[in-house]
């Protein structure tokens, strides 16, 4: 799990990389974990994760925008990715994926406009007109509020015109993998029709209380 935090006042994120200890390995007994990437030069000692209570693994670092590669290294042999990344590419060392980081840019604030540059001249008869209100274009929902959809597999939804938790909960578990499928490399989404129910309804409370139950979108 991955979260990513614009600092105020700053171009800089603080990103929190978390592992919770049910989606470690079943056969790993995890007694020391490093988040190993392009950002601190592939070290394996640099970023340690330490025991986050009540969560499993974390480690936190300061980034800057752009694009960066990684992967967990546990107990410094065996190699973890993170199925909420915002992408794979092909490590050329090993047959196996590196995880994809993505940070935005952070948009500069617009200039105010010098009120001492002369506006456009308009005709009164223009001015007098009133221009018909366009239709307001429907928010999409925040399809990431659903467990085990993150910032990747929401993003391929929304391309796909799936933008909205009633039009998500439609579609059945089979049409969302035909959606995925060869888009997204890891992903459950059993119960994401259920949970897109209940948020499209508004039940919140019944949204936790199922989310409780699930681990990556999987009935625990």
């Amino acid at each position: 799990m991955i979260i990513k935090k614009l600092k105020k006042k700053s171009e800089r994120y603080q990103v929190t990389f978390q592992i919770p200890c049910e989606q470690l390995p079943e056969d790993v007994i995890a007694s020391q974990i490093n988040v190993v990437g392009s950002f601190n030069n592939w070290s394996i000692s640099k970023t340690p994760m330490s025991v986050a209570p009540g969560i499993g693994f974390e480690a936190k670092v300061e980034l800057k925008p752009g694009k960066y590669e990684f992967r967990y290294l546990i107990n410094d042999h065996v190699w973890y990715n993170d199925w909420e990344a915002d992408g794979y590419e092909p490590n050329r060392l090993e047959n196996a994926d590196n995880c994809i980081l993505l940070l935005d840019k952070v948009a500069k604030p617009k200039k105010k406009k010098d009120s001492k540059k002369k506006a456009t001249k308009k005709s009164k008869a223009a001015e007098s007109k009133k221009k018909a209100k366009p239709a307001k274009a429907k928010k999409p929902d925040d399809l990431k509020k659903l467990e085990g959809i993150g910032p990747k597999i929401s993003s391929v939804l929304v391309e796909a015109g799936v933008d909205t938790f009633n039009a998500l909960s439609k579609l059945s578990v089979d049409e969302i993998k035909t959606v995925l499928t060869g888009k997204v490399r890891i992903f459950h989404p059993e119960s994401w029709p259920e949970q897109a129910k209940l948020a499209a309804e508004g039940a919140w409370e019944k949204l936790e209380a199922l989310q409780d139950s699930l681990t990556g979108g999987r009935k625990a």
